[in-house]
């Protein structure tokens, strides 16, 4: 075949492709533009073995290396389109994820398909998450070799923290945010439903750095007047977690450990037994406890360096001189009756908890990524517990996505438990565009 017609099959099949103009059978499930690619890869494959072949014949020393390498190669190649990723957004990372941009959009040609086609296949290729994961692997161990990868990071001598951990809260947003958890209220008493608030403070509240003069006393006072004039049930536990004698902050991650979230869980319970005295509030001796230095924070419950070092690429040998910590971990004593269901939604990630033990109400988790570690305590205090993770939603239209799952749930409380670095976000969460 002439490289003219060469030419002319691969843009055939790209417009195709591009265009999505076939016929198919609608109950067969067939992805056209990766069978288009796959088809397009094949073809080249097959092209360039027959070419080499027929030098081999006429060429004695020809090195089969070379069609072995070729044959490797595009082989290889094939591996990341076997799956393309259709989720909307990533949990990964936390972001939305490129969208498909055709060849022809709207009737015209698109100038910038090639640049969005590759945005929208880095995105979404098979392995990717492997992919990130051995790129990271590979600049830790050359940071270990002297080249330093870090991002922007603080430390005070015995905590590393991210930038955010080191601002002061913002009051006027603050106050802007309590007034729509005034309305988010007033939405879950027209349904039935009790809310409950639980801001946690940042890290430099609890273990501050010389140079920042975090106003933590100042909001906790905006937050009992919210609580005892406008009766939003929300407390903000900054001056509860200085008096604990565990660690109730990781030294390399934002999240609070097990002993900080053990501390936000009793004082979100004060207000809940107030509404439900019935419910049993979990005390120390329903816990057995074991010591590690790794960090457990996060949705999947792995242990790790700590999220800060992983985001803000800190090298290993940093990282190390603050993972010298035994941090309490708790474990109920009754942790194999719990019964445990994970849901990946394209939007967010759900967990569904049952504990024939717990007292007969419904129960959502609702907020960012300080909820994971109260999952150690709340699952075993309820008989039903939704965990609805908001961290891939914009902030601002948590109602437009959540609002339909929530109610649909029939919870009897929602708990809404974000870091205080959040709050300012959902001041428009009831945006519906």
């Amino acid at each position: 075949m002439k490289k003219r017609e060469s030419i002319s099959l691969i843009i055939t099949l790209a417009v195709l492709a591009a265009t999505n103009k076939i016929w198919l059978n609608t109950h067969a499930h067939f992805e056209l533009q990766i069978f288009i690619t796959i088809l397009v890869c094949g073809y080249l494959l097959a092209y360039k073995i027959t070419n080499y072949l027929t030098e081999f014949k006429t060429l004695k020393n020809k090195s089969r290396i070379e069609i072995i390498f070729l044959t490797l190669f595009f082989t290889i190649l094939f591996i990341p389109m076997m799956h393309i990723d259709k989720s909307l957004c990533s949990n990964f990372d936390s972001r939305e994820l490129e969208k498909f941009h055709p060849l022809i959009e709207n009737n015209q040609l698109n100038n910038k398909f090639g640049v969005q086609f590759d945005k929208w296949f880095s995105d979404r290729f098979l392995t990717r998450k492997a992919v990130i994961k051995a790129r990271k692997d590979v600049l830790d161990f050359i940071s270990l070799n002297g080249s330093n990868s870090a991002g922007k990071y603080f430390t005070n001598g015995n905590f590393i923290y991210a930038p955010f951990e080191t601002k002061i809260i913002d009051i006027k947003k603050g106050q802007e945010s309590l007034k729509t958890l005034e309305k988010f209220d007033k939405f879950c008493e027209q349904n039935g439903i009790k809310l409950y608030v639980l801001i946690t403070p940042v890290k430099t509240a609890i273990y501050p750095m010389s140079w920042v003069k975090y106003n933590d006393k100042e909001f906790n006072e905006i937050v009992k007047y919210e609580r005892e004039n406008n009766h939003l049930k929300v407390i903000f536990p900054a001056d509860e977690l200085k008096k604990e004698s565990e660690y109730v902050y990781f030294k390399t991650e934002h999240h609070w450990t097990d002993s900080g979230a053990f501390v936000g869980y009793k004082e979100i319970m004060k207000l809940i037994k107030k509404d439900f005295p019935n419910v049993k509030v979990l005390d120390e001796n329903d816990f057995d406890y074991f010591y590690n230095k790794k960090v457990r924070g996060d949705f999947s419950r792995e242990f790790h360096t700590g999220n800060t070092c992983r985001t803000y690429k800190i090298p290993y040998r940093i990282c190390k001189k603050y993972s010298n910590t035994d941090y309490k971990y708790f474990r109920h004593k009754d942790f194999e009756t719990l019964e445990t269901k994970v849901i990946e939604d394209e939007m967010h990630r759900e967990k569904f908890f049952y504990y024939p033990k717990g007292a007969d109400l419904r129960v959502i988790m609702l907020g960012t990524s300080m909820n994971e570690n109260l999952t150690e305590f709340i699952p075993f205090t309820f008989k039903h517990v939704y965990r609805l993770r908001t961290n891939s939603i914009p902030e601002n239209k948590i109602m437009k996505y959540l609002e339909k799952k929530m109610l649909d749930y029939k919870p009897d409380i929602i708990i809404f438990c974000l870091l205080v670095d959040h709050l300012y976000g959902i001041t428009e969460m009831f945006n519906m565009e």
